[in-house]
């Protein structure tokens, strides 16, 4: 995914699996920010927040709920699926 990055850095699905990627390996501060950049690049996109939810969830952060929602809202066929 890095090598994708230097190709498209504006590519939002990338730095949003690479996050993905991150999270299940437990770098959940990590996936954060990929799942910002995702969001900065593509603000609709809404797995993006969700993924960015479920990290702070597992971060203990409480705002991680609020990101979920707002991705139902977005979409609501979007769930948590991590």
């Amino acid at each position: 995914m890095n090598l994708a990055l230097k190709i498209d850095q504006n590519e939002s699905i990338i730095y949003n699996n690479r996050g993905y990627y991150k999270s299940k390996n437990g770098l959940y501060k990590e996936s954060i920010l990929d799942f910002n950049k995702s969001i900065e690049i593509n603000p609709e996109q809404a797995f993006a927040y969700n993924n960015k939810g479920y990290s702070k969830i597992m971060l203990n952060e409480k705002s991680g709920i609020d990101d979920i929602n707002y991705s139902l809202k977005k979409d609501s066929n979007n769930a948590v699926h991590m």
